[in-house]
C-alpha cells in the first residue's frame, strides 16, 4: 500500500521523501508492534519497519542509472541517511506522547541499550571509556554483518539501520533534548555513514549476481561501485574510531 502513496521513483528524483517513507513505515510497523505484540514491541516494530522497509528500498535501488560513481551512489546514501531520520522521528514521537512507563516498557529493549557500552546491532553508543582497538573491531563487526544482509536479501541491512534509528529515538526521547546526542555527533555521524555505505555495497553486489538485470559492463561497473563504498565505510569507521579516542582522552 504504502509503495502506491510514495512511489520509488519519487524518492529518487526527491531524496527527501525518504523522511516520509521511513516515518510513515515506522509509524505503521510500531502501531501493528505495539497493539499486536504488546510483551515484545520493542522489537516487533522494528521487525515490520525492516520487512517494509526492504521490500521498498529494493525497488529504489533498482531504478539507480548515472554515469560517474558519485552521482550514481550519493542519492542512494542520501536515500539511507533520510530514511534512518524519518525511523527515528517516529521513535523520538512515540517515546514522548507515551506514558514514561509505558515507554519504558514498550521499548525496553532499547532502553536496555543505553545502558550498556555494547550492543551486536549497534555501534559504541556509550559515554564509558574504551580503546580504539576495541571501538573500532566493534564497529567493523557490524559493518560486516550490514554487507552480509544486503549481500543476501537486497536491502536486509534495514534491520540494523532500523534498530540503531529506534535505539537513537528512543536515546533523544529518554534524555529529554536533542543537545545530549550532540556529544556523538562527530563519530557517530562517520559510523552511521560508514553503515549506509556497506548496506549500499551489499545491495549493490546482491544485483550483481542478478543475471536479468544488469549486462556485463554494468555488472563490473557496480561491483566496483560495491568495492568503492566498503572500502570507504571501513575507512569512516576507523577515522570514527580515531576521534572518538582522542574526545575520551
Amino acid at each position: 500500500m504504502i509503495e502506491n502513496i510514495i512511489k520509488p521513483e519519487w524518492v529518487w528524483r526527491e531524496p527527501l521523501y525518504a523522511v516520509v517513507l521511513g516515518f510513515c513505515i515506522s509509524m505503521i510497523g510500531t502501531s501493528i508492534g505495539l497493539f499486536v505484540f504488546p510483551e515484545d514491541a520493542s522489537l516487533a516494530g522494528v521487525l515490520f519497519i525492516t520487512i517494509a522497509g526492504v521490500a521498498f528500498l529494493n525497488k529504489i535501488i533498482d531504478v539507480v542509472n548515472a554515469p560517474t560513481f558519485w552521482q550514481r551512489n550519493k542519492k542512494l546514501i542520501l536515500i539511507m541517511g533520510l530514511f534512518f531520520l524519518g525511523v527515528t522521528i517516529s521513535y523520538l514521537f512515540w517515546y514522548l506522547i507515551l506514558p514514561t512507563s509505558a515507554s519504558q516498557f514498550f521499548f525496553s529493549k532499547q532502553v536496555k541499550v543505553l545502558s550498556q557500552p555494547f550492543s551486536t546491532l549497534i555501534g559504541y553508543f556509550s559515554f564509558a571509556q574504551a580503546t580504539f582497538t576495541t571501538i573500532a573491531l566493534n564497529n567493523l563487526k557490524i559493518v560486516m554483518m550490514v554487507l552480509v544482509l544486503s549481500l543476501i536479501y537486497g536491502s536486509g541491512s534495514v534491520l540494523i539501520i532500523a534498530w540503531n534509528a529506534s535505539v537513537l529515538g528512543v536515546f533523544i526521547g529518554s534524555f529529554g533534548k536533542i543537545t545530549s546526542f550532540l556529544a556523538f555527533v562527530p563519530h557517530t555521524a562517520l559510523e552511521f555513514l560508514a553503515f549506509f555505505c556497506a548496506a549500499i555495497a551489499g545491495s549493490l553486489i546482491s544485483i550483481c549476481f542478478d543475471p536479468n538485470k544488469l549486462g556485463a559492463y554494468k555488472k563490473d561497473r557496480t561491483l566496483q561501485d560495491a568495492l568503492v563504498l566498503f572500502g570507504i565505510s571501513v575507512g569512516l569507521i576507523l577515522l570514527g574510531a580515531v576521534i572518538e579516542t582522542s574526545m575520551m582522552s
